[in-house]
C-alpha cells in the first residue's frame, strides 16, 4: 500500500489478488505529533475542513480521509470492514465506521430525516516518512469510485487529506466539539472498524506522541518533543496516565521526565482559564435499592471515561483527572456542586495545592433519596420554607434532569423523566436534551430486564441439618 509505484487504476480488487496486505515496514506503531499541530483555539475548529485538500488518485500521502456509500464498495459496507480489519497495522493505521443514523433537515420546518447510508474510513501510514498511493489505498480497501458518477462525491469530502487525524477520529463518533453543539448523532465506541485494538485506538484519538522504542539515550530533540506533547496534551485535556505509560522504559527511566508532568499540568491551567462553554449534562436517578439503577447508569456510560464514586469516606476526587468525560455518584453526597455542574471546567476542591480539575461534560447521580434532600445532605441548602427556594436551589433545579426508575405494566423497567434541564438557550436545551436521549436509551436497554434475583447461588444445600 505505501511505495513509490503508481498503480494502473483505482478499481477493486479481490482479497485473492491482494491479500489486503501492504508491503512490510521496520517501524511499530507509533502516534506521531501530526495532531497536535496547534495550541487552544485550532481543536475547535472544523476537523472535516481544516487543511483539506482535494487529492487525485495517483497522489501520495501519508494520511487520509474517504467519504463513501455502498455504492462505491459493491453494494456491501461489510466486505470494506473486512478488508480494513486484514491490513497489517505495523504500515498503516485504518479506522472506519458506517454513518446510518445521521439525520438531516427537510423542507418542512422542523422536520428531519435520515441521511443516506455511508461510510468515513481515515488511514495514515505507520512511519511518517512513507507515502501511500490514493489509488493503492483505495484498492485495499475495495473501494471505487466511478471519474464520471462520483466526481462530486470525490470533490465534496470524499478522497481528501486529513488536516488532524485525531480530531478526525473523534468525528468519526461524532466526539468533536463542533459535532457536540451541532448536536449530531452519537456514535458508539464499539462500531468502530479498525486494525488497531481498543488501546491503540483510544491513543490515537487522544493524540498521543510517543518515541520510538530503540534501545538508544533519547536524544535532547526527543525530551523537547515530549515536552511540547505533554503540553499539549493537558490543553486537550487527554489522559496523561496512558501516554506516559504508552512509552518505552527506556523514555520512562529518564530523569528529565519527571518535568513532564508539569508541562501537563500547565497545558491544563491553560485550558481551564480559558472558561469555555461545556453545556454539561446533569442527571439524577431516584430509584429503590436493588433495581439496577446504577449498573444501567454505568452501562449507559459504556466508552467515556468515568469516574465513579461509591462507598463513603473522603477523598472522593483524589483520582479525578482532566481526562475523565464523566462522573458517576453511587449513593454518595457530592461537595462544591454549584461548580461541578456548572457548564465551566473547575476545581473540585478550594485547597491550596492538588486540586484535581474537573472537565468532563456529564455528571449522573443515582440515589434512593429525593433529589431536595440529596442537595441538602451534600451540603447545599435549596430553599428557607416550602416552596421558598432559595437562587441555588433553583438554579440546582434548571441544571438536572430529574428522574426515577419505573415499572411498566408489564413489568418492565425504565427511566421516567419528571423534569427536564432548562437551563441555557434553546440551542443549548436541544443539545442536552439530545444527549439526555441517548443516555436514556441505553439505560433502558439495560435495565429493562433487569433481575438481581435472576443469576443467585442455592445455599439450601449447606444450610440443612445433617
Amino acid at each position: 500500500m505505501c511505495d513509490n509505484k503508481k498503480s494502473a487504476s483505482a478499481m477493486p480488487v479481490t482479497e485473492a489478488q491482494t491479500g489486503r496486505k501492504a508491503p512490510q515496514c521496520e517501524q511499530s506503531i507509533t502516534q506521531d505529533n501530526a495532531s497536535c499541530q496547534a495550541k487552544g483555539v485550532a481543536k475547535q475548529q472544523n476537523t472535516k475542513t481544516r487543511a483539506r485538500a482535494v487529492l487525485n488518485e495517483n497522489a501520495p500521502v501519508y494520511s487520509i480521509a474517504l467519504k463513501f456509500y455502498e455504492e462505491q464498495c459493491g453494494g456491501d459496507f461489510n466486505t470494506v470492514k473486512d478488508a480494513i480489519r486484514q491490513i497489517d497495522p505495523k504500515i498503516v493505521q485504518v479506522i472506519g465506521i458506517v454513518h446510518n443514523r445521521d439525520l438531516v433537515e427537510t423542507d418542512e420546518f422542523w422536520s428531519t430525516a435520515k441521511s443516506k447510508a455511508h461510510m468515513h474510513v481515515i488511514v495514515r501510514a505507520t512511519d511518517r516518512k512513507k507515502r501511500c498511493r490514493v489509488n493503492n489505498i483505495l484498492q485495499s480497501l475495495g473501494v471505487h469510485y466511478d471519474p464520471q458518477k462520483d466526481a462530486e462525491l470525490w470533490k465534496n469530502h470524499g478522497v481528501e487529506t486529513v488536516g488532524d487525524f485525531a480530531a478526525y477520529a473523534l468525528y468519526l463518533t461524532h466526539d468533536t466539539e463542533d459535532a457536540i453543539r451541532n448536536g449530531k448523532e452519537r456514535y458508539r465506541l464499539d462500531e468502530l472498524v479498525s486494525n488497531l485494538t481498543e488501546d491503540e485506538i483510544q491513543q490515537v484519538r487522544d493524540g498521543y506522541t510517543r518515541v520510538t522504542s530503540h534501545e538508544h539515550k533519547i536524544t535532547t530533540e526527543e525530551l523537547i518533543q515530549l515536552d511540547d506533547a505533554a503540553y499539549k496534551l493537558g490543553y486537550e485535556l487527554g489522559d496523561f496516565a496512558g501516554w506516559y505509560d504508552s512509552q518505552p522504559f527506556i523514555a520512562r527511566s529518564n530523569s528529565k521526565m519527571r518535568t513532564l508532568k508539569e508541562s501537563y499540568n500547565r497545558g491544563v491551567a491553560a485550558r481551564v482559564r480559558e472558561r469555555q462553554d461545556l453545556n454539561r449534562l446533569c442527571i439524577y436517578i431516584k430509584g429503590s435499592p436493588n433495581t439496577g439503577k446504577t449498573y444501567a447508569a454505568i452501562k449507559a456510560l459504556a466508552g467515556k471515561k468515568t469516574h465513579i464514586i461509591r462507598g463513603g469516606g473522603t477523598g472522593k476526587f483524589d483520582d479525578l483527572t482532566p481526562a475523565h468525560e464523566a462522573i458517576l455518584i453511587d449513593d454518595e453526597t457530592c461537595p462544591n456542586l454549584l461548580n461541578l455542574c456548572d457548564n465551566y471546567m473547575c476545581q473540585v476542591y478550594k485547597r491550596g495545592s492538588n486540586n484535581p480539575i474537573w472537565a468532563g461534560r456529564y455528571f449522573v447521580v443515582t440515589s434512593n433519596l429525593e433529589f431536595e434532600e440529596w442537595l441538602e445532605k451534600s451540603g447545599l441548602k435549596v430553599r428557607l420554607a416550602p416552596g421558598k427556594y432559595l437562587r441555588q436551589g433553583i438554579a440546582m433545579m434548571t441544571r438536572f434532569y430529574l428522574c426515577e426508575v419505573k415499572k411498566t405494566a408489564q413489568g418492565r423497567s425504565y427511566l421516567r423523566c419528571t423534569s427536564p434541564s432548562t437551563r441555557g438557550t434553546v440551542d443549548e436545551q436541544m443539545a442536552r436534551k439530545m444527549e439526555f436521549v441517548e443516555f436514556k436509551r441505553e439505560f433502558d436497554a439495560t435495565i429493562k430486564d433487569y433481575n438481581p434475583t435472576r443469576h443467585t447461588v442455592n445455599y439450601s444445600d449447606i444450610l440443612i441439618d445433617e
